[in-house]
């Protein structure tokens, strides 16, 4: 990008103003500050202030960020909005793109690397929509001077791609021909026909008032030859032609552009409920560890059967709390995916086979498995979960009976696929897995909620909400499509579309050894910023005769390597901490000592971080909670 973009920073923190100026470059962006909001909304209105861009803070003195948006409207403007502010909450966001702004940056460490790429992306928006004012200007202007000349009026008007209409009380003596090319009715099927017969509006009067006035963005319908309903922007005005008054309407098809944008917006949504999600079973998963790491010492250790079995029922529990979250990273995109050939004919087929009992002999089960397209790179274990909470959910639909279809199809998307410009996804071959029921459907107004995590129509006890949320992670992780139709008593359409063949090089190649092996006795250094997950590593370790050094942060970690390093065997290392991160320790523990044994422990598991950090020379990773064969197991692979 050349040119400079003029950027306002409306903003009263000093301390967040710094960061902010920091992470712009005065080559190419130039600022300036105001630290009001009520100045901020008045400089903007008046037009005292012209610039491409507003960075705008939530708390203000004066008006909040909210207020300002509210204030100024969603109309035509000069300049875009990217909303600032410490508060990531999904009902914040949502507000703040809700009235106008384009994107919005939460502050946070990683504020000087997002906010230029923001900037960026609402600066190239801002400048399409600058020019797609401009045009329609231009057009406007072009639409009325070609009034008085009619052979001008047709070169124009067929040129352009929006629908014209010239209607004179209501029936239409004119049309250009992009409305016989949209409508799919022939040119002397249009003429001397009741605009309405075409358009359906709530200001009728749009095609027909003969009073002097203008109609700006009124929302239509045009249904076509073929029956479709289209949604359209009408943009009208009277006009004197050849000494006759009409209204001249220029009508833009905007289905698609408004489906995109829908898409968007839940697009958008669920990524920020994926992020509260992630952060939410991040935190529970360092907090079940300890449970289960001493539950599971007791189990081992405790001779008093009545005893054992106390803590073998808190382990059990404390592990079904960690699926849980296992459930909610899925739906984050940051779950454990292990990529291998996966047949989903076989597995849909062994899905079935293990819920049989669970089938009454009231519904009928179809199966319609593709022969030849098969094979996606995947994780079995997620898509054997997703594939099963569908499959139960068409089960549970139809407690009466009806007929469960599992059907799989191959299928070639180009580029110009909608499912390939709607959704993202690389053009090429998939495998569409069709699961249908015939049972009582889905409520229009609950829609477009059962993909959200913990949204559940089950009483209290029988459903944890997970489930399609789960679902939805899963496919979206597999670089995948999840989409559905459902009519109140007529049934429900799953439909998952899945990439064959696509590479993806997450592989995790420690070749596994005997469990029954005895690890050597090692000194190893624990890293993590949890004390009770820190405690409970070295009660573990000590009772497997191991020598324990632990600290809470990577800045002591490396004071401690450079003091005893030539004595440390192994590093547990926790991915995420205050200061030093998991990676940046590791890279400086490897500029210590390129041979140090380092273990990565997170309660993450994301297939990015996993490369980077074996690149970087991690040997392996422990995914939080874990038992204490998982931990010996890793430290076997490692230390031998």
């Amino acid at each position: 990008m050349d040119s400079v973009i003029d950027i306002l920073i409306v903003e009263d923190n000093t301390d967040d103003l710094f960061f902010i100026e920091k992470a712009l470059k005065p080559s190419k962006y130039r600022t300036s500050v105001i630290s009001s909001g009520l100045e901020a909304y008045n400089s903007l209105k008046e037009g005292i202030v012209s610039p491409d861009i507003v960075i705008l803070d939530y708390r203000l003195p004066g008006m909040d960020g909210l207020e300002i948006l509210e204030a100024l409207g969603r109309g035509n403007r000069d300049y875009s909005f990217i909303f600032l502010s410490v508060d990531n909450s999904i009902g914040t966001v949502i507000e703040a793109m809700k009235r106008g702004a384009l994107d919005f940056v939460v502050k946070s460490e990683s504020l000087k690397e997002e906010l230029p790429t923001k900037i960026d992306k609402v600066y190239n928006l801002h400048q399409s929509r600058m020019q797609k004012r401009k045009m329609e200007a231009e057009l406007l202007e072009a639409k009325i001077e070609a009034e008085n000349n009619e052979l001008k009026y047709r070169i124009l008007v067929d040129a352009v791609f929006d629908v014209i209409l010239v209607t004179e009380n209501g029936v239409i003596v004119e049309a250009n021909s992009r409305a016989v090319e949209k409508s799919g009715y022939s040119y002397e099927e249009i003429i001397n026909r009741r605009a309405l017969d075409f358009v359906e509006t709530d200001d009728v009067s749009i095609l027909s008032d003969p009073e002097d006035r203008d109609w700006r963005n009124v929302e239509g319908r045009v249904r076509t030859a073929s029956g479709e309903l289209r949604t359209v922007i009408i943009n009208s005005r009277t006009a004197e032609l050849k000494g006759r008054k009409v209204v001249i309407s220029s009508i833009r098809d905007i289905t698609d552009s408004r489906l995109l944008e829908d898409k968007l917006r839940q697009s958008e949504k669920m990524s920020a409920i994926g992020q509260l999600a992630g952060g939410i079973a991040h935190d529970f998963n360092n907090q079940l560890s300890p449970i289960i790491g001493y539950a599971d010492m007791l189990c081992h250790q405790l001779e008093n059967p009545q005893y054992r079995k106390f803590a073998s029922n808190i382990l059990h529990s404390a592990l079904r709390s960690a699926d849980l979250t296992k459930k909610l990273l899925s739906f984050a995109r940051k779950g454990q995916v292990m990529l291998e050939p996966v047949d989903i004919n076989e597995k849909l087929k062994l899905v079935l086979r293990d819920i049989e009992g669970l089938i009454p002999e009231s519904i009928a089960v179809k199966k319609d498995f593709h022969s030849i397209c098969k094979i996606v790179k995947g994780d079995p274990n997620q898509l054997e979960q997703a594939f099963r909470n569908l499959i139960l959910n068409g089960v549970e639909a139809m407690p009466e009976g009806g007929t469960l279809t599992v059907q799989t199809l191959c299928l070639e998307f180009d580029s110009k696929d909608d499912l390939v410009v709607f959704n993202h996804l690389e053009p090429g071959h998939f495998v569409r897995i069709r699961i249908a029921d015939t049972g009582w459907g889905i409520p229009a107004e609950l829609k477009k909620h059962i993909f959200e995590p913990f949204f559940t129509t089950k009483d209290v006890g029988q459903g944890t909400g997970m489930g399609l949320a789960s679902t939805y992670g899963a496919v979206v992780e597999h670089d995948g499509y999840i989409t559905f139709s459902s009519e109140e008593g007529a049934g429900t359409e799953f439909s998952v579309y899945l990439p064959l063949d696509r590479e993806s090089g997450f592989k995790h190649d420690l070749k596994e050894k005997s469990e029954e092996a005895a690890v050597r006795k090692s000194t190893i250094l624990i890293v993590d910023d949890e004390t009770m997950l820190r405690n409970m590593l070295e009660d573990i370790l000590v009772s497997d005769n191991h020598s324990i050094i632990s600290c809470g942060s990577g800045e002591e970690a490396l004071d401690l390597y450079r003091k005893e390093g030539d004595r440390i065997d192994i590093v547990i290392l926790d991915m995420v901490m205050p200061g030093l991160d998991g990676y940046e320790t590791l890279s400086r523990l490897k500029s210590l000592s390129p041979s140090v044994k380092v273990l990565i422990s997170s309660g993450y598991n994301m297939k990015k971080e996993f490369r980077k950090l074996k690149a970087a020379g991690a040997l392996g990773f422990l995914k939080k909670p874990y038992k204490m064969n998982e931990l010996r197991k890793q430290l076997r692979n490692i230390l031998g």
